[in-house]
């Protein structure tokens, strides 16, 4: 029985070490702007519902003139 509380302690330290990892490699990549403004999967508060508008919006545009 005291195998099992090993694995679990394991996988609660992965999550929180993937949840810091994730927060520095997000902050870095914000910091020297790596990150194209069109790369909406991997920054803070951008969906791919704003991809969406932005390319409805632009196709609409191009349509307009």
């Amino acid at each position: 029985m005291s195998n099992y509380r090993t694995v679990s302690v394991i996988i609660s330290f992965s999550k929180i070490y993937e949840m810091v990892m994730e927060t520095r490699i997000l902050k870095h990549h914000t910091k020297y702007n790596i990150l194209s403004t069109e790369n909406y999967g991997f920054r803070l508060r951008l969906k791919t519902d704003n991809a969406i508008h932005k390319l409805t919006t632009e196709i609409l545009n191009s349509m307009n003139k």
